[in-house]
């Protein structure tokens, strides 16, 4: 039997957060498991779990979060990654808001893997303005 391919999906928000973000990544997590891929779902949580949601893997790191809130700078949130990058092994990785994509930016060119990144929404964090487009 034929290895179903790995995909790591990658975001700050994922249900029971409620948003257009998390909304979006798990309609695709629950299409490309029925599709037959082996999919996991990295993303921020109160406390670092890992569970189950209609036949979807899903493991919560509370870095994302801190580093949401600007509690942390990227080295945890990047070794968070990175541990479950080694252990899931995914064929492609596809990353969702400007965290997760600048994080897998970051080990992108030494573990050479392919990316995709989603723009859905660059949250402010309190009390810092973003801008996506200067002059």
């Amino acid at each position: 039997m034929a290895k179903s391919m790995r995909v790591l999906l990658f975001s700050i928000e994922f249900p029971p957060i409620i948003g257009g973000g998390g909304s979006h990544v798990y309609c695709l997590a629950k299409a490309l498991s029925k599709l037959g891929l082996d999919v996991i779902v990295l993303t921020a949580g109160e406390k670092n779990c890992r569970e189950r949601i209609d036949k979807i893997n899903v493991i919560r790191k509370r870095s994302y979060l801190d580093l949401y809130y600007g509690k942390v700078s990227y080295f945890k949130p990047v070794d968070d990654f990175l541990f479950v990058y080694r252990k899931f092994q995914p064929d492609i990785v596809h990353a969702f808001h400007s965290d997760p994509a600048l994080i897998s930016l970051i080990v992108k060119n030494s573990l050479k893997f392919p990316l995709v990144f989603t723009p859905l929404k660059t949250p402010e964090r309190p009390g810092q303005q973003r801008k996506l487009y200067s002059k």
